[in-house]
């Protein structure tokens, strides 16, 4: 699963989550939330400008000291916790996001980092679920906010409320990515019709990343949503035109459809990158058996055998020659 990845932005997809970045830092903080004139001002300044450029060891002590004179200082706590969790102190982090959000309970940035740091490696759900739920009544409209909630319940195991997050994301204007993650969700739990629908939605939002591409053609393969394999495997066979896996799925979609002529160049360019790719020879093979052309078909399974040994293939290809020499047996 594009974990939070393609997936969080691209939101992960899969049962775990990739530790994500906090929030984008602000040049200005909020006025009236939590910061208190006075006493320690420079000291704050002073920390927020280390965060900013950077600086996260060094801003740690500015912040300390502001919360030794004003230890209610809500804005310090937050960015402390963010200077933490960038120097890679996720315990220090996770507290100061939890007493940013005692100290104000509507602060939505700390909401969403400590829903981050609940749903990096190794995740807790249950408390991801909690905060993020908190976050979403601060913000109902945000869809990526909407999205890490989805996600929170996924990986919890709880499917039905992920989708429903999933859908209520969608419904704010969530991108592609959305698309994306909702999609492969589906695709794991083998709702391929619902799977295929959501991922076909996605493609333009990869349409620049041949990778990508080809990850999701692989699943809309094995939803049997040819038309849809055929677009993103061409997309990505635009961007890099040398991989004969890609030529070989593009020409398994294209029979799918069923256009044998078409999936047949497929296999024969992935050839011509490869004469030893196995599966082109197996593929042409059973397309030329299609037509028909059994000696054809019997030379390219033929080379399936010799270059697939040791692989899947091998046996698919032997099995594949055993029935077409007992149907042409006297």
């Amino acid at each position: 699963m594009l974990p939070v990845g393609l997936a969080l932005g691209v939101v992960a997809c899969g049962g775990g989550a990739e530790e994500q970045p906090p929030p984008e830092l602000i040049a200005d903080p909020p006025a009236g939330a939590g910061f208190l004139a006075g006493a320690g001002l420079a000291d704050y300044d002073r920390g927020v400008a280390f965060v900013q450029a950077g600086h996260y060891a060094e801003a740690v002590p500015y912040f300390d000291r502001v919360l030794q004179v004003q230890p209610d200082n809500v804005l310090a706590e937050y960015w402390r916790a963010v200077a933490r969790e960038r120097i890679g102190d996720r315990q220090g982090a996770e507290e100061g996001y939890q007493r940013s959000l005692t100290l104000d309970g509507n602060l939505y940035d700390a909401a969403v980092s400590l829903g981050k740091l609940y749903l990096a490696d190794p995740p807790r759900p249950a408390n991801a679920v909690v905060v993020l739920t908190q976050a979403v009544h601060m913000r109902p409209s945000d869809p990526e906010i909407r999205v890490l909630l989805a996600h929170a319940y996924r990986v919890s195991g709880d499917f039905l409320n992920a989708t429903i997050h999933f859908r209520q994301a969608i419904a704010s204007g969530g991108g592609g990515h959305i698309h994306y993650a909702f999609g492969e969700m589906l695709f794991a739990g083998e709702k391929y019709p619902e799977a295929a629908a959501q991922l076909s939605l996605a493609l333009p939002q990869f349409r620049s990343d041949a990778a990508a591409l080809a990850a999701i053609g692989k699943m809309l393969q094995k939803c049997s949503a040819w038309e849809s394999c055929i677009e993103a495997y061409s997309g990505a066979l635009a961007l890099k035109a040398d991989e004969p896996d890609w030529h070989v799925r593009r020409g398994i979609c294209r029979m799918g459809q069923p256009d044998l002529e078409a999936a047949k160049e497929d296999f024969r360019q992935a050839l011509k990158l490869d004469k030893t790719f196995a599966p082109a020879h197996f593929f042409l093979g059973r397309a030329l058996l299609q037509q028909k052309r059994k000696a054809e078909a019997a030379q390219e399974l033929e080379q399936a055998v010799i270059y697939g040994r040791g692989t899947s293939i091998e046996q698919k290809a032997r099995d594949e020659a055993a029935l077409l020499y007992q149907s042409v047996a006297p």
